[in-house]
């Protein structure tokens, strides 16, 4: 019984050795291969709330290679309405989700997402 215990061990004592080999090996080779890639922004816009809530939701992708920061979302109203919001940062290879809230009666129908700028962090 001792032995199969000690087996069973050192068996779960190389699994671990060969899982944080391999982070390593991944940590460096991201930190070798580091793009200076600019941040590739793009908005979409999210399914309305079930709650409800006046207000239209998007999502700001980057599929960049550096984090965006002070990214400003505007979004274009089919009656001319404007409305615009700052996402304090929007990770590399990541997303952030936001709303904004419509003036109402207004529609939102034919409603555009922009997204206007950001800065680099």
């Amino acid at each position: 019984m001792a032995e199969t215990a000690e087996t069973i061990e050192w068996m779960l004592g190389g699994l671990s050795g060969l899982v944080v080999l391999g982070m390593i090996g991944f940590f460096v080779s991201e930190g070798l291969s580091g793009t200076d890639e600019a941040p590739q922004l793009s908005v979409h816009a999210e399914p309305a709330p079930a709650d409800g809530e006046a207000g239209l939701r998007f999502r700001v992708e980057n599929r960049g290679g550096q984090a965006a920061t002070e990214v400003t979302v505007s979004l274009a109203l089919a009656d001319g309405a404007w409305r615009s919001v700052v996402v304090e940062e929007v990770p590399a290879h990541s997303s952030a989700t936001g709303g904004m809230f419509v003036p109402e009666g207004a529609r939102a129908d034919g409603a555009m997402f922009t997204i206007d700028g950001y800065v680099d962090p």
